[in-house]
């Protein structure tokens, strides 16, 4: 495996992930945005890894789970977004979820768990930036 081609992937994926989700809030789709979000973060948590690691990162969709592994300046509050996002994943999933999340997934409280995955996404990346420019890179 090379490291630096992984990293890259995973980086570049979670950049247009993060845009589908923007594009699909805007489209009215509410429920996939934030599914899309979701996944828009799991994989620049994952890149962080790839680059901290040096190795591919754990198969699980949990971004709590991820985040602790890592050595990221983040809070207690950010953590509970995430475990708040995760749950994004898990209710699109299965049909009776999602018929569930879709009665309480409307505009306003789409808008604001994207401005959330946005905001944490932007924190992740200037943390990333940081990363590596302390690497010379």
């Amino acid at each position: 495996m090379n490291v630096y081609i992984e990293y890259d992937r995973w980086l570049k994926e979670s950049e247009a992930d993060l845009k589908s989700a923007e594009n699909m809030l805007k489209t009215k789709e509410y429920v996939w945005a934030l599914f899309v979000g979701h996944i828009s973060i799991e994989k620049l948590l994952k890149a962080i890894w790839i680059k901290q690691q040096g190795k591919l990162p754990p198969k699980t969709h949990n971004l709590a789970f991820i985040a602790n592994q890592l050595e990221l300046n983040i809070t207690k509050e950010d953590i509970k977004h995430l475990a708040d996002i995760t749950r994004f994943n898990i209710l699109v999933r299965y049909p009776d979820n999602e018929e569930k999340f879709r009665e309480i997934c409307n505009k306003e409280f789409a808008s604001h768990q994207i401005s959330i995955i946005k905001g944490l996404y932007g924190k992740l990346r200037i943390m990333l930036e940081e990363t590596d420019k302390n690497e010379g890179k």
